[in-house]
């Protein structure tokens, strides 16, 4: 929870629209490596569950 609360800035966006695409992991390893997590498959098995959940909320709002 706390490398996705820290990567929350670093979402890639679908052109001028804005829309969130998903996570750039570039970022999220510079963000794990500043916090000092390791960026392990576990770890980001767990990242990719929160991501789908919040693109899902996303578009979800996008409906509203």
């Amino acid at each position: 929870m706390s490398l996705f609360l820290g990567a929350e800035t670093q979402w890639r966006t679908a052109g001028m629209s804005g829309i969130p695409t998903g996570l750039d992991y570039g970022a999220v390893s510079v963000v794990a490596a500043a916090r000092g997590l390791a960026l392990d498959a576990a770890t980001m098995a767990g990242l990719k569950i929160m991501e789908t959940a919040a693109l899902r909320a996303f578009a979800e709002m996008r409906e509203d």
